[in-house]
């Protein structure tokens, strides 16, 4: 073979069927090798106890999946201290851990050419989002504005002078832990009960709320005290009376697929693992003129590429006013989609 691509990843059950994109990425195995690719699996497991293969090439290409074992066991859980979901805990084991795969990887290849679809330093950044959107900004890329905010005062000053605005976990995804401010008050998708907020032990549909106007100030404190992040809200285009925004996959500087996420006007979330809904390809050509879906693939590609990314997901917000174009986030390790191969295509373009 004249390259050599190592595959690291968790094969990481949901029920009896296995997690689909790395599943289906490896069913490509012999399309790789008829391109002179040879291909190895490893764990991160083996990673971490430097169960690491002898490469015979120069050159070696390094491809990551999700490491669910390490989130399973070590981050996302709730009984070794006091965090909440997305929180600084989340987001400092992340990093720690990335950067050990990181450095062994490096040391025991240092005598190789060593090239990764989405390095690890890369995928720490995606999963930040106030360090995903300092690089956007560095680049000139719009974002959602992110307030730095240390005292409940200063979300009530935004809110009064008629901001809405969004709490995020910063180390968070799949709208997992998301909270809505304006003058109307707050709504979360967190369970909130005698002053604690309950981490919930399942993926989707996290039901949004109210929290009553006694609770606020003690709920706000929690997630400030936790490092969420303060973010503007983006008034968004409505189309056929639903709120969206879009989804665009980049493979090596190119888009082979994008969709809309959307909700009805009044919700707050659009990922459609909290219930939001995914549109059908003629749904973009009916809300967006061919230029401005041209204009989406171009930000996106320049957002993937900004953070190091060769293979992203990357989400992408217009502005119902301005009908300007901002990155919501950017995703290392995005889902597999049925409506489109996105395995084979990386496959085909790796």
């Amino acid at each position: 073979m004249k390259k050599i691509l190592l595959i690291i990843g968790d094969p990481m059950m949901t029920g009896n069927t296995f997690e689909p994109s790395l599943n289906r990425f490896i069913t490509y195995k012999p399309v790789l090798n008829r391109r002179g690719i040879g291909v190895i699996f490893i764990t991160y497991d083996d990673v971490i106890l430097k169960r690491l293969p002898d490469i015979s090439t120069k050159r070696l290409d390094v491809m990551l999946f999700f490491p669910y074992n390490y989130w399973n066991s070590e981050i996302e859980r709730y009984d070794k201290d006091k965090r909440i979901y997305g929180d600084i805990d989340f987001g400092s084991d992340y990093v720690k851990y990335l950067l050990e795969i990181d450095r062994i990887l490096k040391r025991r290849y240092r005598s190789k050419n060593l090239n990764f679809v989405n390095p690890p330093k890369g995928c720490i950044i995606d999963r930040d989002k106030l360090e995903t959107y300092q690089q956007l900004k560095r680049a000139g890329i719009r974002s959602p504005h992110i307030y730095a905010i240390e005292k409940i005062s200063e979300v009530d000053k935004l809110i009064k002078r008629g901001d809405m605005l969004y709490l995020k976990p910063r180390f968070g995804a799949m709208g997992k832990g998301i909270t809505y401010i304006d003058n109307n008050g707050i709504y979360t998708n967190f369970l909130f009960k005698s002053n604690f907020i309950v981490n919930r032990l399942y993926d989707y549909n996290w039901r949004p709320v109210r929290v009553s106007d006694k609770k606020r100030n003690a709920f706000l404190k929690i997630l400030i005290n936790r490092g969420f992040i303060l973010q503007k809200a983006i008034s968004p285009l409505i189309c056929k009376r639903r709120k969206f925004d879009i989804r665009v996959y980049t493979v090596y500087g190119k888009v082979p697929y994008l969709y809309a996420k959307s909700a009805p006007a009044s919700s707050f979330i659009t990922n459609w693992s909290q219930g939001g809904r995914i549109e059908k390809k003629g749904f973009l050509k009916t809300c967006l003129s061919r230029k401005e879906i041209e204009a989406v693939k171009r930000v996106a590609k320049k957002a993937a590429k900004t953070i190091g990314l060769k293979f992203a997901g990357v989400d992408v917000i217009i502005d119902g006013d301005t009908r300007d174009m901002h990155v919501l986030e950017i995703q290392s390790f995005p889902g597999y989609e049925r409506g489109f191969d996105l395995m084979k295509f990386l496959a085909g373009n790796i």
